[in-house]
């Protein structure tokens, strides 16, 4: 904080911005201006290998608005073209690009349509695993995020034909919420 010199008081005061008020030097305030909005800025964690202890750390990072090319798509180079990459054929701008803004944690399009959002999306859960390294003869570890996958119960078949769960010893159809089971790897 730098000092703020007055000639309307014979006393030294600081001026503190994120608050809007004036303090002389005993911490008391002097005056405060009407309606001062501090800033709010969105963080998103930002994840580094800490080479000293070889731990996955995070550290808060500003999250800010952005356009940014959508998934599929690329900027040639050499001709300032959108490619679609899997067709290959050059598109327009509004097709390749989206905006996201970082107050709500929403992608739009270029005509403020809503595409997707990240406001609910759960965090990131991570398992550590450990590994022998042939190499170096040292048992480490690494960090992997948890993902939670779906499989066939044990003895029920899936019929690509017909999209049913079946139980083969009976010839029945299962719903599906008795077919599947949840697992997490």
């Amino acid at each position: 904080m730098r000092p703020y010199y007055t000639l309307l008081h014979p006393q030294l005061e600081t001026y503190v911005p994120a608050e809007g008020k004036f303090y002389n030097l005993s911490g008391t305030v002097v005056h405060a201006l009407p309606g001062v909005v501090s800033p709010v800025t969105q963080f998103k964690p930002a994840y580094y290998l800490d080479r000293d202890s070889g731990q996955v750390k995070s550290f808060p990072r500003p999250a800010s608005s952005k356009y940014q090319l959508k998934s599929g798509y690329r900027l040639d180079e050499a001709t300032g073209q959108f490619m679609d990459q899997r067709t290959g054929q050059s598109v327009t701008r509004e097709q390749a690009i989206e905006f996201y803004n970082a107050a709500d944690q929403t992608y739009y399009d270029l005509q403020g349509q809503a595409l997707r959002s990240e406001r609910n999306q759960k965090p990131i859960e991570y398992a550590t695993e450990y590994y022998f390294d042939k190499q170096t003869g040292e048992v480490k570890q690494i960090r992997r995020p948890v993902r939670e996958m779906y499989a066939l119960k044990k003895g029920l078949r899936f019929d690509k034909k017909t999209g049913q769960f079946t139980d083969p010893a009976t010839g029945k159809a299962v719903a599906a919420q008795d077919a599947v089971v949840q697992i997490r790897q």
